[in-house]
């Protein structure tokens, strides 16, 4: 397996995780020969009792603690004795380690070379934690623009204009077949609106 680190692109707020999985590994080979050769119910039971690792259950790995190669030996041991043939590295709300930091990158390496140890496979999860794009709050950390702009707009129709039209990011009126932004609502009265409201995560600590 081939370990790359992380990319952040300057141009938006995409974490590019680069993961190269042991395509060329001789043991996967012989794994998937063996079960493309199955052309019995009595040989495709057999599997069902110990499938090849590329069919065995590959849990979300949650890490929302201190990470240390002690913890991580004893984790991969139990899963695999459990008959769990991969994992993903999933970090979540409690994580110590920095995420990111060069501690991080140690820690996911030796958790991969682990699992290659012991026969299994292991991937990297795309984020910290929800939804993607913040990098475990890096990103709104060094651009705080980043966060503050709403995450969707709300659709609210409407005959006549609310008084207090400051809380509409955008208003529409339609007229025939086309939409005219409304430029002065004071000016406006009766029509089909289409207004539309910022809409934002809600703020916890779950969401970084």
């Amino acid at each position: 397996m081939k370990f790359e680190r992380v990319v952040l692109i300057p141009i938006g707020i995409f974490l590019i995780i680069s993961f190269v999985s042991c395509s060329g590994n001789p043991e996967k080979m012989k794994a998937e020969a063996d079960m493309e050769s199955i052309s019995t119910f009595t040989e495709l039971k057999a599997n069902f009792m110990r499938p090849p690792v590329e069919y065995q259950t590959a849990p979300f790995w949650v890490w929302h603690d201190k990470i240390t190669k002690k913890e991580i030996d004893i984790q991969l041991e139990d899963f695999k004795a459990k008959g769990i043939g991969g994992v993903f590295m999933h970090p979540r709300y409690g994580l110590i380690t920095d995420y990111l930091s060069d501690e991080w990158f140690e820690m996911v390496q030796y958790a991969v070379e682990k699992a290659k140890s012991l026969g299994m496979q292991a991937w990297i999860y795309d984020e910290n934690p929800f939804p993607s794009g913040f990098a475990g709050g890096h990103v709104p950390a060094q651009m705080p623009e980043s966060y503050n702009q709403g995450q969707g707009l709300e659709l609210i129709k409407a005959s006549k204009l609310p008084e207090n039209v400051e809380d509409h990011f955008l208003i529409l009126k339609k007229k025939g077949e086309e939409f005219i932004e409304v430029t002065n609502p004071a000016e406006e009265k009766t029509g089909d609106y289409y207004m539309f409201k910022k809409t934002y995560y809600p703020r916890s600590k779950f969401y970084g």
